[in-house]
């Protein structure tokens, strides 16, 4: 199972995992790599692409999304699905997880 990561690293977004401090997408992404890997090990993949990366603009479909969600940054798709934009909701992607490996 593949959960991509579409945004800016350097984004701030702030409410990551309930915190009210703002972090980087960044700091969010490796956060989230770390605790996937202890609750999940490797049936979870996370990567991050950022919206200049070579992988967009090859990709017509990815590229449109990034084009038409640009003010929704960041995108995040589960097994090429967009489950989420705007935000990166660590719980709601738990939920997601769990129920996509039951």
């Amino acid at each position: 199972m593949e959960l991509i990561i579409y945004g800016e690293a350097n984004l701030r977004i702030s409410g990551y995992g309930g915190c009210r401090k703002t972090i980087t997408l960044g700091e969010a992404v490796l956060g989230l790599r770390r605790l996937c890997a202890r609750r999940y090990g490797t049936k979870v993949r996370i990567r991050f692409v950022g919206t200049n990366s070579q992988e967009v603009t090859t990709n017509k479909r990815i590229a449109h999304l990034l084009f038409k969600y640009r003010k929704s940054l960041p995108i995040v798709m589960l097994d090429d699905k967009v489950i989420c934009k705007g935000e990166l909701p660590k719980l709601s992607i738990y939920e997601m997880l769990d129920r996509e490996l039951e």
